[in-house]
């Protein structure tokens, strides 16, 4: 019997964005906003650029580049209800070290 993958409902989702600890999960947060609202692919979230990334009023409008198989795409992110996912992209961005050669927006962190 084929095993069925796990999929998350809207209330683990939203207990995750809440109640996790932002000093543990502050990271797994943005990616989890960006990959979610935005159906992205892991190489996606990789190739994302902080031009990508522009405030249009209470939103953010994220754009992927395309890549040899998939078209340029954009979507939005907004808050909804008590969770203010624009607060949280907008804090990763600004905790962003000034100093880094790239201008990828998921750097990787080794032991914090």
């Amino acid at each position: 019997v084929p095993k069925k993958a796990y999929v998350f409902q809207e209330e683990h989702l939203r207990k995750f964005f809440t109640e996790a600890p932002d000093i543990t999960y502050f990271f797994l947060k943005v990616v989890a906003i960006c990959g979610i609202f935005g159906s992205c692919r892991r190489c996606e979230l990789w190739d994302l650029r902080l031009t990508d990334i522009k405030q249009e009023g209470s939103v953010l409008l994220i754009t992927i580049r395309p890549s040899k198989t998939v078209k340029a795409r954009r979507f939005t992110v907004a808050d909804s209800g008590a969770i203010s996912y624009v607060r949280l992209v907008k804090q990763y961005l600004s905790l962003r070290p000034q100093n880094v050669s790239t201008d990828r927006v998921f750097l990787r962190y080794d032991k914090g």
